[in-house]
């Protein structure tokens, strides 16, 4: 399910990590992780001179997502590169905001709630794995 744009026309690339995710999550439905929380994110993805919105309702588990620009419990803030990498499980949120590379404005809890339903780092190759591979 893609989600709409709203506002403004924007171009959205329905091909980064961030889209990906996004249109992903809005799949979902109903999200058991979430399932006792309620309140919006707002990810404002900036990218040059424009910025693109990702906004995200949880309401018991459910989800929706849309592209509007909309007052939100909370709102992050960051550049494409950084945002597209945090929604790719490459970059860690909570390591991304101490370093000042997004900025997080209103209620953390609810934030910190929708972090869980980002994707985790991509797993390491072990050395086993690779001696197996490289052996005749």
């Amino acid at each position: 399910m893609s989600p709409k744009t709203t506002g403004s026309a924007k171009t959205i690339n329905r091909e980064s990590p961030t889209s990906l995710f996004f249109s992903s999550l809005a799949s979902r439905g109903f999200e058991p992780m979430v399932r006792n929380v309620t309140g919006s994110v707002r990810f404002d993805v900036v990218d040059g001179p424009t910025t693109e919105n990702w906004f995200v309702t949880m309401k018991r588990g459910e989800i929706a997502v849309s592209n509007r620009s909309a007052a939100a419990d909370v709102v992050v803030r960051g550049g494409r590169n950084t945002i597209d990498e945090i929604t790719a499980g490459v970059k860690n949120a909570q390591a991304a905001l101490l370093r000042g590379a997004i900025t997080v404005e209103g209620n953390i809890e609810v934030l910190a709630q929708l972090l869980r339903l980002l994707p985790g780092p991509p797993r390491a190759e072990s050395s086993d794995d690779s001696a197996r591979r490289t052996k005749p």
